[in-house]
């Protein structure tokens, strides 16, 4: 299963030899970038999503030995692959097929003597002669007929044996298709003007902010409107990639999971797992699941009073005082929680916020102890507790959990600017938790209901 995002690289010095590539990944419509390994060509910014390198291995003529040619192929690639790519299949051109694993050999010993990136180590090696594949006619080069077909067949056997490369290429595809089948629904829909039209973007990103905002649409600026359509945009999209990875052919991925079959969750850092799927640190200006750090939090109602009576800031004061030597970690915070229509059609008046605290996993183990502790066994329904989180502190990722009093809820006009300053941000909540809180929240609100008796 080929790319179709543009994540195919070709690293060749002699444009005439990658040009037969070049021709068959256009006729299968596969992207891709072209790089003659020149360091001034070379990007600026490294790419974050590349899945294959084509890689002439006798690109340096000029440089000989192993070693050198593999060190300065290495250098190359630094400058390709960013941080955050991911896993990616190098295929080498080269007369001896040992190069290929010389050359990823070279960069396990690199990595280990940190004088390479982690990212650089391909997932998978494959070794192949141009020859075999390609005939010269004068300056130009082409497939030997048959061969086109036999190299299609090679690729998709490696990517098939490289089976975690090939699970995220089929969703890392169906992606793009839902990407570009958005824009086209899109335009057709909103297709009362003329595309060549000075007015078209705007007409088009109105239309689209309009679904959001409705009447505050008027009232927004142009920001808030192309954010808005944006947005229209991606609640669209999500519904058309839904869709598309539902129809993935899966045994295309050469992936078997037994029925019994179960991972060792001993070996997951369910923390890192939890932060991905839950927090960002975009601090994003509308303020919406943002998390700051803010005191006056009760635990009214968290505490065990037969244990103590004290507040829980008191109670964490005299843990700390009593095990100096430990890195606990408490903050009270606060959450935004507006409606996502209010924060959507940008007609807030006021920021909606509930109060918090965020305790480290040490501390919180500690006060949840059975014996020892001081929470009560259950949390009581007014109380919202996160899962394991990794949250950023300075530079260090500290294993936490959020606990928020639902009964503890408070309005700030928005027009309080320096409210959310960013010396007090901690994190941002994603939608899904988000959304958990506020239903807690709402039953919370609906279990306290009104006092009445009926006879």
């Amino acid at each position: 299963m080929l790319p179709k995002n543009g994540s195919i690289v070709i690293i060749d010095d002699v444009y005439s030899e990658a040009a037969p590539l070049m021709s068959f990944f256009s006729k299968n419509s596969c992207p891709y970038l072209y790089y003659t390994g020149d360091f001034g060509e070379l990007p600026g910014v490294p790419n974050k999503e590349v899945r294959i390198v084509f890689l002439d291995f006798n690109l340096l003529p000029a440089i000989t030995g192993a070693h050198s040619t593999n060190t300065q192929i290495l250098s190359i690639l630094d400058k390709i692959i960013g941080d955050d790519n991911g896993p990616y299949l190098l295929v080498v051109w080269s007369k001896n097929h040992s190069d290929a694993e010389s050359l990823k050999a070279e960069i396990v010993e690199k990595i280990k003597t940190n004088h390479a990136r982690g990212v650089l180590l391909p997932f998978n090696t494959l070794s192949l002669e141009k020859s075999d594949f390609f005939a010269r006619d004068n300056e130009t080069y082409e497939f030997i007929d048959g061969k086109e077909q036999e190299l299609s067949d090679k690729i998709n056997s490696k990517l098939n044996s490289a089976k975690f490369l090939n699970y995220l290429l089929s969703w890392e595809n169906a992606l793009g298709e839902s990407s570009k089948d958005t824009v086209s629904q899109a335009t057709n829909a909103i297709s009362s003007i003329s595309q060549d039209s000075d007015d078209y973007p705007k007409h088009f990103i109105s239309v689209l902010a309009k679904t959001l905002l409705d009447k505050k649409l008027s009232l927004s600026s142009t920001d808030e409107k192309i954010k808005a359509s944006y947005n229209s945009l991606s609640k669209v999209h999500l519904n058309l990639f839904e869709n598309k990875f539902e129809k993935i052919d899966t045994t295309q991925i050469n992936v078997e999971i037994e029925n019994d079959y179960s991972p060792n969750f001993s070996d997951v850092n369910i923390g890192a797992i939890n932060s991905w799927l839950n927090i960002n640190y975009l601090n994003n200006n509308s303020h919406k699941g943002k998390v700051v750090q803010k005191s006056g939090f009760s635990s009214s109602g968290l505490i065990d009073t037969t244990k103590d009576g004290r507040e829980l800031n008191e109670i964490i004061t005299c843990i700390r005082e009593e095990n100096a030597t430990e890195n606990y970690v408490y903050k009270e915070v606060e959450l935004e929680i507006s409606p996502d229509c209010d924060v959507a059609q940008n007609k807030r008046t006021f920021y909606r916020l509930v109060s918090g605290c965020q305790i480290s996993k040490d501390l919180f183990e500690k006060l949840s102890h059975r014996r020892t502790g001081y929470f009560k066994n259950s949390f009581p329904i007014s109380f919202f507790k996160s899962g394991e989180l990794l949250v950023k502190i300075e530079n260090e990722m500290i294993p936490s959990f959020f606990i928020f009093n639902l009964s503890q809820i408070k309005t700030i006009s928005v027009g309080v600017a320096d409210y959310f300053d960013d010396s007090l941000y901690i994190c941002n909540f994603n939608n899904d938790l988000l959304s958990s809180i506020k239903i807690q929240l709402s039953n919370n609100i609906q279990k306290h209901g009104y006092q009445s008796i009926n006879i």
